[in-house]
């Protein structure tokens, strides 16, 4: 159940607030929904900042069409 699996993650991040920063873009999107507060997790901005990104591709190096794990198992980021 698509519900129970979302009560269950709110609760584990909810009680276990050293995880937050593990799953950084979940907590954000659950924070965005209302569902927790903001959480602080510099190590992960700094992370963010060392990279100096300004743009990101997905790279197909091959695939079968007919097997969908194989499409996301032969790609990477660039």
């Amino acid at each position: 159940s698509p519900e129970l699996e979302l009560k269950a993650e709110v609760d584990m991040l909810a009680h276990h607030s050293h995880l937050r920063c593990r799953f950084p873009y979940r907590q954000k999107l659950l924070s965005q929904l209302g569902f927790l507060s903001p959480a602080n997790c510099p190590d992960h901005e700094k992370w963010k900042q060392d990279l100096q990104l300004k743009s990101v591709s997905i790279v197909f190096a091959s695939a079968y069409l007919g097997n969908p794990s194989s499409i996301f198992g032969h790609s990477f980021l660039k």
